[in-house]
């Protein structure tokens, strides 16, 4: 008979791999929002890690929260408000323990600027396996005469070196 040995899950994260709260360019803010969601019928435990981008290898304690059931909770700029990291940016783990039930986790860019209204554009959230392969942003548009700056971040949620590549490609390929 075969025998197939598996890790056992003791932990799973939602990766924002690339979180904000920082001053821009032009003294535009920049922040990350993010909403967590309990679906199941229980209470359930999470903790919110920083990774900063300036310090790899140097963590902020971590934040435990609770969440009712069925309770969402929104964290309106995350970094500054829950981990003390108001000029930072970097990775946010969303860890949780996947045996008590899901937690799920949207995040949102918001900017503001004390001349011009906000806006805002979603980020993506991934599990660590999705972080491990591959990135991908959407809705990216430049207006033309190369008259924007685009902003571009890595995670690499693994305790080792890895290379990476960053092609941007125009609506054509």
């Amino acid at each position: 008979d075969d025998l197939f040995l598996r890790r056992s899950v003791e932990e799973e994260a939602w990766i924002v791999p690339n979180a904000a709260s920082v001053t821009g360019a032009r003294g535009e803010r920049f922040r990350t929002d993010v909403v967590v969601h309990n679906p199941t019928p229980a209470p359930r435990t999470f903790a919110l890690r920083f990774r900063d981008a300036d310090r790899p290898g140097v963590d902020l304690t971590p934040v435990v929260l609770h969440l009712a059931p069925r309770e969402s909770r929104v964290l309106e700029d995350v970094l500054a408000d829950m981990l003390g990291a108001r000029g930072k940016h970097g990775a946010l783990e969303i860890v949780y323990v996947p045996t008590e039930g899901p937690i799920r986790a949207e995040a949102r860019v918001v900017t503001t600027h004390p001349e011009s209204p906000g806006n805002g554009a979603s980020l993506p959230v991934v599990t660590r396996e999705e972080a491990r392969t591959s990135a991908e942003y959407l809705g990216l548009e430049l207006p033309e005469a190369g008259s924007a700056r685009v902003n571009a971040g890595v995670y690499n949620p693994s305790a080792g070196p890895v290379d990476t590549t960053i092609v941007l490609r125009s609506a054509q390929g």
